[in-house]
């Protein structure tokens, strides 16, 4: 009965269960590192905003002066007729400026990092070690050891989107049973 439930995947309760607690602490995982990523920016921009990078000054205005913009004109004309096309675009954005020294310089913009965003990278990551590129697949691979590979392959169904083309391709249960245990290994 075990090799027939294997052969045409159905799960027991008890392998359910751990594919459920699997995906649990994937995403617990996922959100540990995105609220740390998005601290670790947040200290980053009070740094960059709050200190001139050319005297060093806590003296800081908030300022909108930076313009910035595009133009484009296009058109045809023939023997004196014809028409032109133009368009144009124009930013203003803000930036600090140093009430010491007077320089100006842009704000830091802050990257805002979903737990989705974490789990479309580590799958990326492993798409790496199935390309054979090690550089950060296999730290990926050695943080998610402990998670049953049917659980990351319901987690990455979920964020398939936001992956790599190639991940997206590669990525699928078998591969992921080599480098993962499975719910139906004892």
């Amino acid at each position: 009965m075990s090799r027939f439930r294997k052969f045409f995947n159905i799960l027991s309760k008890e392998q359910q269960k751990l594919i459920d607690d699997g995906c649990s602490v994937l995403k617990a995982l996922a959100t540990k590192k995105a609220s740390s990523c998005i601290e670790h920016d947040r200290e980053r921009e009070k740094i960059n905003n709050s200190t001139c990078p050319l005297c060093n000054s806590n003296k800081i205005v908030n300022k909108i002066s930076n313009v910035e913009g595009k133009g484009n004109v296009s058109g045809s004309l023939y023997c004196g007729s014809g028409s032109i096309y133009g368009s144009s675009k124009i930013n203003t954005s803000e930036v600090n400026h140093c009430s010491t020294c007077g320089n100006q310089w842009k704000k830091y913009s802050r990257k805002y990092i979903s737990s989705d965003d974490i789990l479309a990278g580590w799958f990326n990551d492993i798409n790496a070690v199935y390309e054979g590129i090690y550089s950060y697949g296999d730290k990926t691979v050695e943080l998610l050891k402990d998670i049953p590979a049917e659980s990351l392959l319901v987690e990455f169904e979920n964020v398939e989107n936001d992956c790599y083309y190639s991940t997206q391709n590669n990525i699928t249960l078998k591969f992921l049973k080599t480098k993962f245990k499975s719910v139906w290994d004892k």
